[in-house]
């Protein structure tokens, strides 16, 4: 019941956020989309940051709404954990998924192309990602942090259905994101415990002409266990042999075409 209260907390955000951020504007507009962008797992902290009207930079800079504060404001991505799994050879571990210490984020740039005239467009994204998974092995009697920081390119192809003359389309983005680890802790500090991988993503969202916003829930699955099977521990043991895990997370994300 709680993790249902929290995704719907997190839905009510992200409209509030997309209403927040489509004021009508008066500038031309070419199709391209560029921003900073920050993700978090907490959703109250996500309803904080959206809060904040996104146009505060543009105030500065010229007085008026425009896209300058589109571009130095951040946008958010909002993440709800779906599925978060080890399993090891003498059972199940238990997880923890709420995120209060922001023990999981990613700040990153995004740059992204959707054409007014043809039905094809991508997107870009440069992300630096903290990954945490707070679990009790079976055989533990304490939560560990098993932490990796990470280098996270994304690229997404964006498809665009119905007309373009219509005012409201659906948008498909289909993506992959390579996660490389240059840094980890938990039981060992040593990166070499954890494995590096591909994620597939795949988006439906829209797209708003007149309000210039395309807005997209993702699906991303890790393609890749997080253990390193054949990691050797200082002792000569394979701690982490066939351990396996799932992990899948729904992402709410948004921006301003201009």
């Amino acid at each position: 019941m709680k993790r249902h209260l929290i995704f719907f907390t997190m839905l009510l955000a992200l409209i509030l956020g997309t209403t927040f951020n489509t004021f009508a504007q008066t500038i031309s507009r070419s199709g391209w989309q560029l921003h900073p962008v920050v993700s978090t797992t907490n959703s109250v902290y996500s309803m904080i940051l959206n809060a904040v009207p996104m146009n505060v930079a543009g105030l500065l800079v010229d007085d008026s709404y425009s896209t300058w504060g589109y571009r130095f404001w951040p946008m958010l991505q909002q993440k709800y954990t779906l599925s978060k799994k080890i399993e090891t050879p003498d059972g199940k571990a238990e997880t923890k998924w709420w995120d209060w210490g922001m023990r999981s984020f990613s700040v990153g740039y995004t740059f992204g192309y959707l054409s007014y005239t043809a039905p094809l467009g991508f997107q870009v994204e440069l992300n630096y990602e903290k990954q945490n998974w707070r679990a009790k092995l079976p055989k533990s009697d304490d939560y560990v942090d098993f932490a990796k920081q990470m280098f996270t390119p994304e690229v997404f192809l964006r498809i665009r259905l119905g007309s373009r003359e219509g005012n409201l389309n659906f948008v498909l983005e289909p993506g992959v994101k390579y996660n490389y680890a240059f840094k980890a802790r938990g039981e060992y500090n040593d990166k070499k415990y954890v494995n590096n991988g591909v994620t597939a993503i795949f988006g439906l969202g829209y797209y708003s002409k007149n309000k210039h916003w395309v807005g997209t829930v993702r699906y991303e699955r890790d393609c890749f266990d997080f253990f390193n099977q054949d990691f050797v521990a200082p002792d000569g043991s394979k701690p982490y042999k066939d351990f396996t895990t799932k992990h899948g997370v729904l992402n709410f994300t948004g921006g301003l075409i201009f």
